[in-house]
């Protein structure tokens, strides 16, 4: 029966190819990575805590059993506006890595900038036999704003950055497809009442060069990752208390479904399941 199940495994896999399949992976800029979730949040003295690490102006204040930014809903307690209507709500996720720096670089208007203000995703190389493509499946978590009205998520193609696409939510879910469109390299965008805001903040409408996207990656599975991203739909210097922003106005995540551009029409899991079962039938035949 092993004999039989490993034989089944290779006819699948000689159908399907053997192209290794990578997901989509963040690039920034130099001196920038993936940095430990911080030991306590809302630390508000320290300059160089995450850039995303600041007061809520549109959640409970702390003696009201807040604070809360976007590191409190992805990891701690969150009260949504004190609401007895609206229990505590928490991903409680086990310490998701931020991108960003360390330490606070550069100059810029606040002494924690620690943020990226230039990132996106990539999914490989023209010339390579494991570029990503398939669909991206983004689910809308939270909208804490009072600014939501306005609030539209699209992806765009940081190389022809002309090509964008709002996305379409269904509920909470949207999908973009990449098959369609070929990109390699390619980035959200938002849209809110103060701007249009990118992931290569150089682009924004607005605020140019701050970054209003945070990015927290919570599974580092090779092929199969998952991030969760907090918008700041405010512009920078805000009045007190937010700041540099909360991140909390529109949270999602996403994941992809990878495939490989260099095999065509690949077979559908049930005409694939009977062409495996055919090859292994052969097999059994010629050992009789």
């Amino acid at each position: 029966m092993k004999s039989l199940a490993l034989l089944s495994a290779v006819a699948t896999a000689a159908l399907l190819g053997t192209s290794v399949v990578k997901a989509d992976v963040l690039v920034g800029s130099d001196g920038y990575g993936w940095q430990l979730f911080p030991e306590t949040l809302n630390n508000y003295s320290n300059p160089d805590r995450p850039f995303w690490d600041n007061p809520s102006r549109d959640v409970a204040r702390p003696n009201q059993g807040g604070p809360l930014n976007i590191g409190n809903f992805l990891a701690g307690p969150y009260r949504l506006n004190n609401n007895a209507k609206n229990p505590d709500i928490s991903l409680k996720l086990d310490s998701p890595k931020w991108w960003g720096a360390a330490t606070a670089v550069g100059g810029g208007a606040f002494a924690n900038n620690t943020a990226d203000s230039t990132i996106h995703f990539a999914r490989g190389a023209d010339d390579s036999d494991v570029v990503s493509v398939g669909t991206i499946v983004v689910e809308r978590l939270m909208q804490s704003s009072d600014h939501s009205k306005y609030h539209q998520l699209g992806v765009y193609n940081a190389d022809q950055p002309t090509e964008q696409y709002l996305l379409s939510f269904n509920g909470s879910t949207a999908f973009f497809n990449f098959d369609d469109y070929g990109w390699t390299n390619w980035g959200f965008y938002f849209v809110t009442f103060s701007g249009t805001y990118y992931m290569d903040a150089s682009m924004n409408t607005a605020d140019k060069d701050v970054q209003h996207f945070a990015v927290f990656q919570t599974s580092a599975v090779e092929g199969a990752e998952v991030y969760h991203v907090g918008v700041e739909d405010m512009p920078s210097g805000t009045q007190p208390p937010e700041g540099l922003g909360d991140f909390n106005d529109f949270v999602f995540t996403f994941r992809s479904i990878a495939g490989t551009r260099e095999i065509p029409g690949t077979p559908e899991p049930a005409s694939l399941a009977l062409l495996g079962a055919g090859v292994v039938g052969l097999i059994m035949r010629r050992r009789r």
